[in-house]
């Protein structure tokens, strides 16, 4: 274990990203300004205290002179709009989502690749004078295949991982997300502001199932699963450029014939856990776990 006692003194009055071992084997990120060996200032001016000891991962964020550029612009290209546009906002922050890992192997490059173009932008936007807060999601749960049989827990991925190594799935999902986080510090990217994790947020999902279906945008299905319901979204296919006309059946794992979808566009909010023992949660539906997209 890695002692960053030496490394937090010669940061005070710096800023910084502490990530925190918790009690239960997870993991917290903390940012903000260190005022002392276990003190740290965030953007809300709360003052957070820390023990050294818990510290995984730091990183002291670098400071960039802003002198010549503060007033810059940049432009980036709208997909949805299909146009180039300015980033201005009026309380000089803007909110970046990126898509973060699937925690059950290494990350290749191609993953990273991801990391660094965000990275990239983050840091180009700041260096215009703006604030950027930037959410990255940590997917430890969901994650099927496109071979995944209804019911059962072959197509999924964590669960696949943990057969085949005789592991817990969430101790595997701490371990790649901590990888994950020091192959970030190896690379100098600037950690996200907020990595909420999907099996710690499920009463969220839950409930925005719950107004989908409240909404009549969302169904369930014959399988006892809950679909969104691709027909009553008036914008589909505004970034993608997909039409629902020209979708063919069978381009979803979910699909089958006699499948449970009213429509073969429709896609899964929650999987009924048919024969999965694991990684699976009470909902009104039964017990299940999420989709791919909610």
């Amino acid at each position: 274990m890695n002692d960053f006692r030496g490394e937090v003194a010669e940061a005070l009055g710096k800023r910084a990203t502490l990530r925190l071992r918790d009690s239960d084997g997870g993991f917290r990120d903390i940012v903000g300004v260190l005022q002392s060996e276990t003190e740290l200032l965030n953007r809300r001016g709360e003052l957070i205290t820390f023990n050294p000891d818990d510290i995984a991962v730091m990183r002291v964020i670098p400071v960039f002179n802003r002198r010549d550029i503060s007033h810059g612009r940049l432009s980036i290209y709208d997909t949805m709009s299909r146009s180039v546009k300015e980033i201005t906002q009026i309380d000089g922050l803007v909110t970046m989502y990126c898509c973060g890992p699937t925690v059950y192997r290494d990350a290749h490059v191609g993953n990273l690749r991801t990391f660094l173009l965000a990275d990239l932008i983050a840091r180009t936007i700041v260096l215009t004078g703006l604030e950027v807060q930037l959410i990255q999601n940590i997917t430890d749960v969901g994650h099927m295949a496109d071979d995944f049989q209804e019911g059962g827990a072959e197509g999924d991925k964590m669960l696949a991982e943990s057969k085949r190594t005789n592991t817990d799935p969430f101790e595997i999902a701490r371990r790649y997300e901590d990888m994950f986080h020091q192959d970030l510090a190896r690379l100098n990217v600037i950690p996200a502001d907020f990595y909420p994790k999907a099996s710690e947020n499920m009463a969220e999902m839950i409930a925005a199932i719950e107004e989908l279906i409240a909404n009549k945008s969302a169904y369930v299905g014959s399988d006892g699963s809950v679909y969104f319901d691709a027909e009553t979204c008036a914008s589909y296919g505004a970034i993608s450029g997909n039409k629902l006309d020209s979708l063919k059946p069978g381009h979803r794992y979910e699909y089958t014939d006699e499948g449970g979808k009213k429509f073969h566009a429709d896609w899964a909010l929650w999987k009924v856990a048919g024969e999965r023992t694991q990684m699976i949660w009470d909902s009104p539906w039964g017990p299940g776990f999420p989709g791919w997209h909610i």
